[in-house]
């Protein structure tokens, strides 16, 4: 509402966007006016829209930590009645909820139950603290205050920086490498990402030839970088890891001593080579060897078992000999008992056919023997 003038002269109030009902046009008098005035004022500085203000610089705190995130209200005003919420990308889920004068639990983001505490103790005074603790690499980024009252709104924007400083370099000696050492180094346990590289005895900085970053379970980065000393070059080199948030660094020093480096001389060159050749002849030697004893074994178990089997057949050919030479025997003493038989008995014609036919038989017979002798004695 805004004063006017009436053409009688009195002030009058008009109505404008004031929640006060006075109607289209009141009459007042001049007392009554200052009155009015003074009211109005008071009403306007109830209902004039608060802020919401957070610390201007980020909030950095190391892994394990606690952080504090403070907001407050702008001018201050009691905060028991509102709500307070604070949220990242996402209005809900939240962070931490206040509302009703107490905290609320059930749509918080899962990676923040029971590990966000809200401090209350100057809260009518508008002033609220939100403690995350055992702080994650996960908890890095912004997040959001808002106070709201009726429907009035307001809201802030805080950065939680997280880090962490990782172990002290590891340097080893990882080999010979394209006619020099490759030296690694090796560091767990940064966040953010950390920045490494090779320095030499007067801080300059020295090319690396590998270089790998990883990130673990708990998205801490791990790096490992190397370097090939040659022997001619500076063998004092510093491996230095930094922190980009922090801008701090962790170093080791390593100096390659000469016996490291090797010095190899024609003469022994042509050793190495010659007790080679003499190693692979030996293997070779012993691997002929080994092949000819395994053929005499084997020839002489044939030579074993040809013999078996002569013997054996020996052994048969003389039986059968035997029992030739003993049928032709009996065929012989059964032959002259037929002849005296005739000749004692007298010579008719009937009989005279009949040893001729027995004779014809006996020869037959004796002829056969003699053939199975003769096929035995050959075979």
């Amino acid at each position: 509402m805004k004063p006017v003038i009436t053409r009688n002269g009195h002030i009058a109030m008009e109505r404008g966007v004031s929640s006060f009902p006075l109607g289209p046009i009141v009459s007042l008098s001049l007392p009554s006016c200052i009155t009015l005035l003074v009211s109005l004022q008071i009403h306007q500085l109830m209902a004039a829209q608060f802020r919401v203000t957070g610390p201007a610089q980020p909030i950095i705190v190391s892994v394990g930590e606690a952080a504090v995130l403070p907001c407050c209200l702008s001018p201050r005003m009691n905060a028991e009645d509102m709500e307070v919420r604070w949220f990242r990308s996402w209005f809900s889920p939240y962070v931490h909820l206040y509302r009703h004068r107490r905290d609320q639990y059930a749509q918080q983001m899962p990676e923040y139950q029971r590990r966000t505490w809200l401090i209350k103790d100057d809260i009518t005074s508008g002033s609220v603290f939100l403690i995350i603790c055992s702080v994650r690499p996960s908890d890095h980024g912004q997040y959001k205050c808002s106070f709201q009252s009726g429907s009035s709104y307001e809201e802030a924007l805080l950065d939680l920086q997280v880090t962490a400083m990782g172990s002290g370099p590891h340097i080893s000696a990882d080999g010979y490498q394209d006619g020099g050492i490759q030296v690694g180094c090796r560091s767990a346990g940064w966040y953010p990402e950390p920045k490494a590289h090779w320095r030499d005895h007067r801080g300059q900085l020295l090319p690396t030839t590998f270089e790998e970053i990883s990130m673990d379970t708990d998205g801490l980065f791990h790096t490992e970088i190397s370097i090939i000393i040659m022997e001619e070059s500076n063998r004092k080199v510093t491996c230095c890891v930094r922190n980009p948030l922090l801008n701090q660094e962790k170093t080791a020093t390593v100096d390659i001593a000469d016996h490291f480096f090797t010095r190899v001389s024609p003469t022994v060159v042509a050793l190495a080579v010659i007790l080679g050749i003499l190693v692979f002849v030996i293997v070779l030697g012993g691997f002929c060897l080994w092949r000819l004893l395994c053929a005499k074994g084997a020839l002489q178990s044939e030579l074993e078992r040809e013999k078996k089997r002569h013997l054996v057949g020996k052994g048969t050919l003389q039986s059968k000999t035997e029992s030739g030479k003993a049928l032709q025997s009996e065929l012989e003493i059964e032959k002259g008992s037929t002849l005296a038989f005739f000749q004692c008995s007298g010579t008719t014609p009937e009989r005279q056919e009949f040893s001729k036919i027995r004779a014809r038989g006996w020869a037959t017979m004796l002829a056969g023997c003699q053939g199975l002798c003769s096929k035995v004695c050959l075979n």
